[in-house]
């Protein structure tokens, strides 16, 4: 999916890729995965104003520090 969103240039299809990758990179366990990904995606969405995802990016914000501890 990221690929084909970085081959057309669809920021916002890119950044929505990005949470999905983050979920599941937490889903399988790798952590630090995760937050990569989570902050590429939270870059973007700052970025372009795309806020429609921003609870979603509050809820793997609290799954990755919830798991920190």
């Amino acid at each position: 999916t990221l690929e084909i969103a970085e081959r057309g240039v669809m920021r916002l299809h890119q950044a929505d890729a990005y949470l999905e990758s983050a979920r599941l990179f937490v889903e399988e366990g790798n952590r630090d995965k995760a937050r990569e990904y989570l902050d590429r995606a939270k870059m973007m969405i700052d970025e372009m104003g795309y806020h429609r995802r921003d609870r979603e990016v509050e809820v793997l914000e609290k799954v990755l520090v919830k798991g920190e501890g």
